[in-house]
Protein backbone atom coordinates (compact mmCIF):
# COMPACT_ATOMS: atom_id res chain seq x y z
CA UNK A 1 0.00 0.00 0.00
CA UNK A 2 2.90 2.36 0.67
CA UNK A 3 4.02 1.92 -2.94
CA UNK A 4 0.68 2.48 -4.65
CA UNK A 5 -1.10 5.03 -2.48
CA UNK A 6 1.44 7.77 -1.69
CA UNK A 7 0.35 11.18 -0.43
CA UNK A 8 1.95 12.81 -3.47
CA UNK A 9 -0.87 11.46 -5.64
CA UNK A 10 -3.72 12.75 -3.46
CA UNK A 11 -4.02 15.92 -5.55
CA UNK A 12 -4.71 13.77 -8.60
CA UNK A 13 -7.22 11.67 -6.69
CA UNK A 14 -9.33 14.56 -5.45
CA UNK A 15 -12.30 15.20 -7.71
CA UNK A 16 -10.68 13.39 -10.64
CA UNK A 17 -12.49 13.01 -13.97
CA UNK A 18 -11.84 12.63 -17.67
CA UNK A 19 -11.89 14.83 -20.75
CA UNK A 20 -13.61 12.01 -22.62
CA UNK A 21 -16.61 11.96 -20.25
CA UNK A 22 -19.83 11.47 -22.22
CA UNK A 23 -21.75 14.71 -22.31
CA UNK A 24 -25.13 15.75 -23.62
CA UNK A 25 -27.91 18.24 -22.95
CA UNK A 26 -29.91 15.72 -20.91
CA UNK A 27 -27.24 13.30 -19.68
CA UNK A 28 -27.71 14.36 -16.06
CA UNK A 29 -25.62 13.02 -13.21
CA UNK A 30 -24.35 9.64 -12.05
CA UNK A 31 -23.84 8.86 -8.35
CA UNK A 32 -23.13 5.98 -5.98
CA UNK A 33 -21.72 5.07 -2.59
CA UNK A 34 -18.20 3.75 -2.06
CA UNK A 35 -19.87 0.42 -1.14
CA UNK A 36 -22.34 0.27 -4.04
CA UNK A 37 -25.89 -0.40 -2.94
CA UNK A 38 -24.90 -1.31 0.62
CA UNK A 39 -24.63 0.52 3.96
CA UNK A 40 -23.89 -1.55 7.06
CA UNK A 41 -24.81 0.69 10.02
CA UNK A 42 -22.94 -0.55 13.08
CA UNK A 43 -22.73 2.62 15.13
CA UNK A 44 -25.19 5.07 16.65
CA UNK A 45 -23.31 7.58 14.51
CA UNK A 46 -22.18 6.11 11.21
CA UNK A 47 -20.78 7.52 7.96
CA UNK A 48 -20.67 6.55 4.28
CA UNK A 49 -18.72 8.09 1.40
CA UNK A 50 -20.68 8.91 -1.78
CA UNK A 51 -19.70 10.49 -5.10
CA UNK A 52 -21.39 12.24 -8.01
CA UNK A 53 -20.26 12.76 -11.61
CA UNK A 54 -21.66 15.31 -14.05
CA UNK A 55 -22.37 13.89 -17.51
CA UNK A 56 -23.89 17.11 -18.88
CA UNK A 57 -22.27 19.57 -21.25
CA UNK A 58 -23.35 22.35 -18.85
CA UNK A 59 -22.37 22.91 -15.23
CA UNK A 60 -24.80 21.81 -12.51
CA UNK A 61 -25.39 22.86 -8.91
CA UNK A 62 -26.67 19.87 -6.95
CA UNK A 63 -27.75 19.05 -3.39
CA UNK A 64 -27.56 15.71 -1.59
CA UNK A 65 -30.49 14.04 0.16
CA UNK A 66 -31.40 10.61 1.52
CA UNK A 67 -34.93 9.20 1.57
CA UNK A 68 -36.73 5.90 1.73
CA UNK A 69 -38.05 4.36 -1.50
CA UNK A 70 -40.04 6.74 -3.70
CA UNK A 71 -38.69 9.85 -1.98
CA UNK A 72 -40.54 9.26 1.28
CA UNK A 73 -39.08 10.67 4.53
CA UNK A 74 -36.65 8.72 6.65
CA UNK A 75 -38.17 6.78 9.55
CA UNK A 76 -38.35 7.99 13.12
CA UNK A 77 -35.02 7.94 14.88
CA UNK A 78 -32.90 8.89 11.86
CA UNK A 79 -31.07 12.20 11.47
CA UNK A 80 -28.91 12.55 8.34
CA UNK A 81 -26.44 15.23 7.28
CA UNK A 82 -23.98 15.62 4.39
CA UNK A 83 -20.47 17.08 4.39
CA UNK A 84 -20.57 19.01 2.11
CA UNK A 85 -24.36 19.25 1.56
CA UNK A 86 -24.10 20.64 -2.00
CA UNK A 87 -21.73 20.59 -4.96
CA UNK A 88 -21.09 22.80 -7.97
CA UNK A 89 -20.21 20.48 -10.83
CA UNK A 90 -18.37 21.76 -13.88
CA UNK A 91 -19.34 20.60 -17.36
CA UNK A 92 -18.26 17.05 -18.21
CA UNK A 93 -14.60 16.86 -19.16
CA UNK A 94 -13.50 20.09 -17.46
CA UNK A 95 -9.87 20.18 -16.36
CA UNK A 96 -8.36 22.79 -14.03
CA UNK A 97 -4.75 23.46 -13.09
CA UNK A 98 -1.53 21.48 -13.34
CA UNK A 99 -1.48 18.73 -12.24
CA UNK A 100 -5.13 18.81 -13.29
CA UNK A 101 -8.15 18.45 -11.07
CA UNK A 102 -11.54 17.60 -12.55
CA UNK A 103 -14.45 19.49 -11.02
CA UNK A 104 -17.08 17.54 -12.93
CA UNK A 105 -16.83 15.08 -9.99
CA UNK A 106 -17.55 15.68 -6.30
CA UNK A 107 -17.91 13.64 -3.12
CA UNK A 108 -19.61 13.86 0.25
CA UNK A 109 -19.64 12.05 3.58
CA UNK A 110 -23.14 11.00 4.63
CA UNK A 111 -23.59 10.94 8.41
CA UNK A 112 -26.50 9.25 10.14
CA UNK A 113 -27.28 9.66 13.82
CA UNK A 114 -29.71 7.15 15.30
CA UNK A 115 -31.69 7.38 18.52
CA UNK A 116 -33.52 4.80 20.61
CA UNK A 117 -36.55 4.78 18.29
CA UNK A 118 -34.49 3.66 15.27
CA UNK A 119 -35.43 0.09 14.40
CA UNK A 120 -32.85 -2.61 13.67
CA UNK A 121 -33.08 -4.51 10.40
CA UNK A 122 -32.91 -3.81 6.67
CA UNK A 123 -34.15 -0.50 5.28
CA UNK A 124 -34.22 0.31 1.53
CA UNK A 125 -33.04 3.88 0.93
CA UNK A 126 -32.55 6.21 -2.02
CA UNK A 127 -29.60 8.58 -2.44
CA UNK A 128 -30.56 11.70 -4.43
CA UNK A 129 -28.20 14.24 -6.03
CA UNK A 130 -29.04 16.21 -9.15
CA UNK A 131 -30.85 13.85 -11.51
CA UNK A 132 -29.27 10.74 -9.99
CA UNK A 133 -31.32 8.42 -7.76
CA UNK A 134 -29.32 5.50 -6.36
CA UNK A 135 -30.77 2.65 -4.26
CA UNK A 136 -28.92 1.73 -1.05
CA UNK A 137 -29.93 -1.08 1.30
CA UNK A 138 -29.08 -0.09 4.87
CA UNK A 139 -28.69 -2.83 7.46
CA UNK A 140 -28.98 -1.43 10.99
CA UNK A 141 -27.50 -3.54 13.76
CA UNK A 142 -29.45 -4.08 16.99
CA UNK A 143 -26.31 -3.63 19.12
CA UNK A 144 -24.30 -0.58 18.19
CA UNK A 145 -20.53 -0.47 18.51
CA UNK A 146 -17.60 1.86 17.86
CA UNK A 147 -16.96 2.66 14.21
CA UNK A 148 -14.02 4.38 12.55
CA UNK A 149 -14.10 8.12 11.93
CA UNK A 150 -11.87 10.96 10.73
CA UNK A 151 -8.78 11.29 12.89
CA UNK A 152 -8.62 7.61 13.88
CA UNK A 153 -5.36 5.73 13.50
CA UNK A 154 -6.17 2.26 12.20
CA UNK A 155 -4.52 -0.78 10.72
CA UNK A 156 -6.37 -2.18 7.71
CA UNK A 157 -5.99 -5.48 5.90
CA UNK A 158 -6.66 -4.92 2.19
CA UNK A 159 -6.76 -6.70 -1.15
CA UNK A 160 -6.69 -4.33 -4.14
CA UNK A 161 -7.71 -5.31 -7.69
CA UNK A 162 -8.58 -3.75 -11.03
CA UNK A 163 -12.33 -4.12 -11.43
CA UNK A 164 -12.22 -4.63 -15.19
CA UNK A 165 -9.85 -7.61 -15.14
CA UNK A 166 -9.80 -8.84 -11.55
CA UNK A 167 -6.00 -8.51 -11.55
CA UNK A 168 -4.57 -7.97 -8.06
CA UNK A 169 -2.20 -5.00 -7.87
CA UNK A 170 -1.50 -5.00 -4.12
CA UNK A 171 -2.46 -6.62 -0.82
CA UNK A 172 -1.31 -6.60 2.76
CA UNK A 173 -1.71 -4.69 6.02
CA UNK A 174 -1.40 -0.92 6.23
CA UNK A 175 -1.45 1.53 9.15
CA UNK A 176 -3.00 4.92 8.35
CA UNK A 177 -4.72 7.91 9.92
CA UNK A 178 -8.18 8.44 8.45
CA UNK A 179 -8.82 11.83 6.89
CA UNK A 180 -5.12 12.62 6.74
CA UNK A 181 -4.70 12.37 2.96
CA UNK A 182 -2.03 9.68 3.33
CA UNK A 183 -3.83 7.61 0.71
CA UNK A 184 -6.13 8.28 -2.24
CA UNK A 185 -9.50 9.78 -1.36
CA UNK A 186 -11.67 6.71 -1.87
CA UNK A 187 -9.51 4.50 0.33
CA UNK A 188 -8.96 7.17 3.00
CA UNK A 189 -12.62 8.18 3.32
CA UNK A 190 -14.06 4.79 2.42
CA UNK A 191 -12.60 3.27 5.59
CA UNK A 192 -14.69 5.59 7.76
CA UNK A 193 -17.78 4.08 9.36
CA UNK A 194 -16.37 0.55 9.75
CA UNK A 195 -16.45 -1.47 12.95
CA UNK A 196 -13.46 -3.51 14.12
CA UNK A 197 -13.11 -6.61 11.88
CA UNK A 198 -16.07 -5.57 9.70
CA UNK A 199 -15.45 -6.64 6.10
CA UNK A 200 -16.28 -4.15 3.36
CA UNK A 201 -15.98 -4.11 -0.43
CA UNK A 202 -14.93 -0.63 -1.62
CA UNK A 203 -15.35 0.35 -5.27
CA UNK A 204 -13.28 3.39 -6.26
CA UNK A 205 -14.07 5.08 -9.57
CA UNK A 206 -11.09 6.92 -11.09
CA UNK A 207 -12.28 10.10 -9.38
CA UNK A 208 -11.56 8.57 -5.97
CA UNK A 209 -8.44 6.69 -7.07
CA UNK A 210 -5.71 7.84 -9.45
CA UNK A 211 -7.70 9.89 -11.94
CA UNK A 212 -6.66 9.96 -15.58
CA UNK A 213 -3.34 11.78 -15.67
CA UNK A 214 -0.82 9.94 -13.49
CA UNK A 215 2.52 9.29 -15.12
CA UNK A 216 5.36 6.82 -14.91
CA UNK A 217 4.66 3.57 -13.07
CA UNK A 218 1.22 4.86 -12.06
CA UNK A 219 0.00 5.29 -15.64
CA UNK A 220 -1.58 1.83 -15.56
CA UNK A 221 -4.04 3.13 -12.95
CA UNK A 222 -5.30 5.92 -15.23
CA UNK A 223 -9.04 5.68 -15.79
CA UNK A 224 -9.27 2.45 -13.81
CA UNK A 225 -12.00 1.55 -11.34
CA UNK A 226 -10.36 -0.13 -8.36
CA UNK A 227 -11.81 -2.52 -5.79
CA UNK A 228 -10.57 -3.08 -2.26
CA UNK A 229 -11.73 -5.81 0.08
CA UNK A 230 -10.87 -4.31 3.46
CA UNK A 231 -11.08 -5.07 7.17
CA UNK A 232 -9.93 -2.84 10.02
CA UNK A 233 -7.88 -5.07 12.32
CA UNK A 234 -6.80 -2.49 14.88
CA UNK A 235 -7.76 0.92 16.26
CA UNK A 236 -4.91 3.05 17.51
Amino acid sequence: MRTILPATLVLLAMLAGCASNPAGPSAGQQADAITPGVWHVNGQTDVLLAWVRNLDAAKADVAWSLTTVGGAPLPSGWTVSFNPPTASLAAAGTKVGSPPSYPDWARTLIMVQLNATAAAGKLPLELHVGTAVTPILATVEANWTRVSRAGDSVTVHYDGKFQATGERFDQGDFPTKLGSGQTVAGFDNGLMGLALNEAAHLVLPPALGYGYDSGGSYARFNGQTLTFDVRITKFG
